[in-house]
């Protein structure tokens, strides 16, 4: 593990070329948000320019031209979650930072499954799906 690690610091434009890749590759995409995130507690904040800037155009592109976001997503938080380890030095800083996005996120996420329920007529109370049944099927189980 110390020699791959080795692998990737070496060079900031493997590291970033690398991490791009991984990016694109829909089942390891965090592994690519791990490699900037491995780099930057490595060698700090200063020389980021290009282990970051190609893997965030590389998500962005994919989020607009692909409607995926989730690698974009799983970038800026890992990034994100590495600069706060790298700035506090303490990992239960960082758990605390980890906690509080996965409670803001949860909130987040709550309120777009609730729309999507609505949205198909589903009541998200209940899980009923019977409120607007199309072509025979009323999203449930039936009751003969």
């Amino acid at each position: 593990m110390a020699r791959l690690a080795q692998f990737l610091i070496a060079s900031e434009l493997r590291a970033a070329l690398i991490a791009s890749v991984l990016l694109v590759m829909p089942l390891v995409s965090w592994v690519g948000a791990s490699v900037v995130a491995l780099f930057m507690l490595r060698k700090g904040l200063s020389e980021l320019r290009w282990v970051i800037g190609l893997p965030l155009a590389v998500a962005v592109a994919s989020a607009f031209v692909g409607q995926d976001p989730t690698m974009l997503i799983v970038l800026v938080i890992t990034v994100g979650f590495a600069m706060v380890l790298h700035s506090t030095l303490s990992w239960t800083v960082t758990l605390q930072a980890m906690a509080l996005t996965g409670l803001g996120l949860s909130a987040v996420g709550g309120c777009g499954i609730r729309r999507h329920f609505e949205s198909v007529g589903c009541d998200h109370q209940t899980g009923d799906c019977n409120a607007r049944a199309t072509g025979g099927f009323r999203g449930g189980f039936r009751d003969d």
